[in-house]
């Protein structure tokens, strides 16, 4: 079923219930960094599209994660926080 202890370890735990995290947010984010800069390349210039919207769950209260957010009447409401980023290659000048 698996090929070695660790993949054994993980499939046990999981099929047990007793499943730990096994993903670093360190690890994570350090591997995302290095593939953007790899994808990048030398391009003279990069643009970043800034998207900071926010999901609005007003009737929530019970659901994981879940914060404060301004609704478009700029009360405080239930919600997610989103900043969501697309790089974009410049390959004219």
């Amino acid at each position: 079923m698996s090929s070695d202890k660790k993949e054994y370890d993980v499939f046990k735990g999981l099929l047990s219930g007793k499943q730990v995290n096994t993903l670093d947010s360190g690890v994570l984010l350090d591997c995302v960094a290095a593939r953007s800069l790899e994808a990048l390349g030398n391009s003279l210039r990069v643009y970043v599209l800034h998207d900071p919207c926010d999901i609005r769950k007003p009737y929530a209260s019970d659901m994981e994660d879940l914060g404060k957010v301004l609704s478009l009447q700029k009360e405080v409401i239930s919600g997610y926080c989103r900043f969501n980023k697309v790089k974009l290659r410049c390959f004219f000048s």
